[in-house]
Formats: C-alpha cells, sequence, structure tokens
C-alpha cells in the first residue's frame, strides 16, 4: 500500500505517536492483566481468552501432531471449526516456542491497530478538507485505549477491527478516485476480513449492489464484483479441499454456527428461552443477565431480577426453570436435560399466551440496548480488585469510556442523518454496524460487547465526520464529499 498523499495528508510524526502510544498500552495492559490474575499471562504481552484454544491452541495441534483440530466442551475432537487464516502467523512464529508465537501475534494485532487507525484519520482529513479531524480522530483512536486489551488477546477482534477500517478506507478511496488498484486492495481486505469473521460475508453482496445501482455500464460492474469475489474464493478454495478430504463435507466456513463448541442442548434451549423474553442468556459473566442467573455457581454473583412485567404465575414458572437448569448442570444426565428443556418450553409458551406483543415483537428489539450500552471500559484490566490498582488509572478507564461512548454517539447522529437525508452515502458507514446489531442481538440474542468492536473505529469516523460538518455549516461551506 502506498503511503498517503494529499493536500491535507497527516505528518507521520502522527503515525509515531500512535505505535508509541499503543505500545506503551500494550506493555502496561499486560502487566495489569498479569497481576490482577497470573492464570490469564500467556506470554509476556498476550492474555488468555476463553476462544483461544480454538484458535491458537488449533494451530498448537496442527504444529504438534500435523492435524488442525481442538477439543471442544464434550471433549470431541473439532477438525474444522475455526478458520485457521487468522492464527497461520502464530503458526509461523510456533519453531521459536508458543510464547515467542504468541507475543508475535499480539505485535502484529497492534500495528493492524495503529495502521487501520492512521489510514482512516487520513481518510478524514482528505474528505473533509481539514488539517484538524484526522488528528482527532486518532487521538480519541489511540489515547482511549479501547482496543488495546483485545489485541493482547489471540482471538481476531483486533484484526477484525483492523480490517474493518481498511475495508471502508479503500472502499471509499474507490468512491472518491476509481483506481483500479484500490478495487483489489479492497476485494483482499473483504476476503482477509470474512476469513477472520465470517458473519462479515453479506459486505459482499452489499459492495457488488451498490456498485451495480451506482454504474451506468452493468457490464463493468460484474467484472469489478468478480474482482471482490477472487481473494476470498482464492482464501477459502484450500480450506474447502481439506474439510471434504477429512470430515467428507463441503464446509466454506465452519462446521456450524457454534464452530464445533458442542454446547449442551439445554444450555442452546436456555438461550432461546432467554431470548424469547427479551433476556440475555448467553453471557453469563455479567451479573446483571438472566444467563447469570441459570449458573449453578456464577462467578461473579448474580444480581438478576426477573422482569417487572412477569406475572407471580410466570415468575414461579421461571424459578422452576431455573431449579431445573440447576439440576442439570449439577447432574448432567440426558433426563435432567430434558427435564430442564420440557420445562423450558411449557413456561416459554405459557408466555408467549400471556405476552404475545412483547414475544413476538418488542423482546426481539429489547437486547439491542444490552448489545450496545457499557462502560467501553469494562475490558481493562483497571479494578480495585486488582492489587496493581493505582487511583490514577482511572484516567485511562475514563478515557476509553469517553472514546466508546462518543463512538455510539457517532453512529446515534448518522443514523439520524441518514433517516433525515436517505440519498446520500453516509449509509456505506452505517451498514456493518447495524449488520452487528440485527444478527447478535435481534436474530442471535447473543450480546457479548466484544462483537460490537470490529466497528468501533469507524463509528468513531462518523462522529469527527459529523463534527466536521457541524463546523462547514457554522461556517457556510459545503458539506464534505462523504455524504454528498
Amino acid at each position: 500500500m502506498s503511503v498517503p498523499t494529499h493536500p491535507h495528508s497527516l505528518s507521520r510524526w502522527w503515525l509515531v505517536a500512535c505505535i508509541a502510544v499503543l505500545a506503551l498500552q500494550g506493555v502496561y495492559f499486560a502487566h495489569l492483566s498479569s497481576c490482577a490474575d497470573p492464570a490469564l499471562k500467556v506470554s509476556h504481552l498476550a492474555v488468555s481468552s476463553g476462544d483461544q484454544a480454538s484458535y491458537t491452541g488449533a494451530m498448537d495441534n496442527l504444529y504438534e501432531t500435523g492435524r488442525y483440530f481442538f477439543i471442544n466442551m464434550q471433549q470431541q475432537e473439532v477438525r474444522a471449526g475455526r478458520l485457521p487464516h487468522y492464527a497461520i502467523p502464530y503458526l509461523l512464529a510456533r519453531p521459536w516456542g508458543p510464547q515467542f508465537a504468541s507475543d508475535f501475534m499480539v505485535v502484529l494485532q497492534l500495528i493492524a491497530l495503529v495502521v487501520g487507525m492512521w489510514l482512516l484519520a487520513d481518510l478524514l482529513a482528505q474528505v473533509t478538507r481539514k488539517r484538524w479531524t484526522g488528528p482527532v480522530f486518532l487521538g480519541a483512536a489511540c489515547l482511549g485505549g479501547h482496543l488495546t486489551p483485545w489485541a493482547l488477546m489471540l482471538i481476531p477482534e483486533a484484526f477484525a477491527c483492523a480490517l474493518v477500517a481498511l475495508t471502508m478506507h479503500r472502499f471509499w478511496l474507490i468512491e472518491l478516485h476509481g483506481r483500479p488498484v484500490d478495487r483489489w486492495w479492497l476485494a483482499i481486505f473483504v476476503g482477509l476480513l470474512v476469513v477472520v469473521k465470517p458473519y462479515f460475508v453479506p459486505i459482499l453482496p452489499l459492495i457488488a449492489l451498490w456498485w451495480f445501482l451506482r454504474s451506468t455500464d452493468k457490464r463493468q460492474a460484474m467484472r469489478h464484483t468478480l474482482v471482490l469475489g477472487v481473494p476470498l474464493l482464492i482464501l477459502l478454495a484450500p480450506w474447502c479441499v481439506r474439510n471434504m478430504v477429512v470430515t467428507g463435507r463441503f464446509i466454506p466456513l465452519q462446521q456450524d454456527l457454534q464452530a464445533g463448541y458442542g454446547y449442551p442442548e439445554a444450555e442452546m434451549r436456555l438461550r432461546a428461552f432467554a431470548k424469547a423474553m427479551g433476556e440475555d442468556g448467553f453471557v453469563w459473566w455479567d451479573p446483571h443477565s438472566m444467563a447469570s442467573a441459570m449458573r449453578l455457581d456464577p462467578h461473579p454473583p448474580s444480581r438478576y431480577t426477573w422482569p417487572s412485567h412477569f406475572s407471580p404465575e410466570m415468575r414461579a414458572g421461571a424459578e422452576r426453570v431455573r431449579s431445573a437448569y440447576h439440576q442439570f448442570q449439577a447432574e448432567g444426565t440426558p433426563e435432567s436435560a430434558e427435564r430442564a428443556i420440557v420445562l423450558m418450553d411449557s413456561v416459554q409458551s405459557s408466555y408467549a399466551d400471556q405476552h404475545p406483543v412483547r414475544y413476538h415483537f418488542t423482546n426481539r428489539l429489547q437486547l439491542v440496548p444490552a448489545f450496545l450500552l457499557n462502560s467501553g471500559s469494562h475490558h481493562l484490566p483497571i479494578h480495585a480488585g486488582n492489587p496493581c490498582y493505582r487511583a490514577w488509572q482511572l484516567i485511562q478507564k475514563a478515557g476509553a469510556s469517553l472514546a466508546y461512548l462518543t463512538s455510539l454517539l457517532g453512529l446515534s447522529l448518522g443514523l439520524f442523518v441518514f433517516l433525515r437525508k436517505p440519498h446520500t452515502r453516509l449509509w456505506t458507514w452505517l451498514v456493518m454496524p447495524m449488520m452487528l446489531i440485527g444478527l447478535f442481538a435481534i436474530v442471535i440474542g447473543a450480546v457479548e460487547w466484544r462483537y460490537f468492536a470490529s466497528v468501533f473505529l469507524t463509528n468513531l469516523w462518523v462522529f469527527v465526520l459529523l463534527l466536521s460538518m457541524a463546523a462547514d455549516r457554522w461556517q457556510g461551506t459545503r458539506r464534505p464529499a462523504a455524504v454528498a
């Protein structure tokens, strides 16, 4: 990729400063994490994550045994779970040991974030034709530290965020300049984004549809669409062939929606039961979720209370479900699982009869605030229970919260502006966050906050863009090209 050059290009000293800030944050957050819980320490920089075994753990198995797999919750060997592309750099560094490979991944993830931040900042300066917009965006993205903890974990959240940024950067260079090389870069970044986070696959048809609608030459639009899909096909072809040979099945992405984790049927039914009532049955480590109340021994202790609209009969039914599910966790037998499932079906049916509007309509939207509204600093290793905690660390925590809430404000204001002026191209910045909200909060009912981290930078970008638009309106100048 060439270094951006235009009349409002950012000084490279901003890039150097962002590298320094994220490097210092990474080292310090890694220290705080190991201080809070030494068991979390994977290497000098890397911090343990619950999903790590299905990514780098599978690569460890490939390196040591020659077979790519991980062991799921049912102690079964999963051979077509996560796509391997994310952890390929880990495998390349594995000959020097797992700790070196883990640190190597963390460094790559920090670099990817810096590149994504810097290129978006430069695009913002180019689009708004103002020198101050890029540094403001870069300062909020870097100094806040909202993304740095994800870069320390051996899961693809940081890479996904960087790839979303790079995808939008190239997409808008195409909109501004239409250079063929930008189309190839866009295709590469979209392909990498999909193999890192398969739920971004709808981005391909959306981009293709946009090109078809805007193009007067439909054949040219078809050629551009074919180019868009080439890198993804190249990335997926070896994986598909390998899966056909190993499993006898055509598996282009992963073997099922749970990536082979093997969740018990009763747990999957509990998630559906909670979602039907507009509650979270997924994030059991959130003490305010229904999932925590259903855990036999939750940590931290559950503080969940039944919804106020529950009738006495419904509360009694929900308590019976909780008791049955606790018994299932204690016994783990098929009989106890069946009892819990049958009871959930019965109580859910009664709920549907008592609250048909909630059940069929409003409860589907109730998880959206739970998905979006959080401190933005919950994942930082800064809390009073940490032996290394110091009061001044709250400044960093406040910075992360401010950056995240600013990004949410960018999304909210962006939607408001778009609804007022639907013909604008602002929608291109809103489609990915809205897709994540629809998929996780409304369809799946999984409101784990990290799923929204990948669009943090683009939401923040929209906020600074709208700030620039407000300045233009105040000064009476014309609207930036990005929303024309």
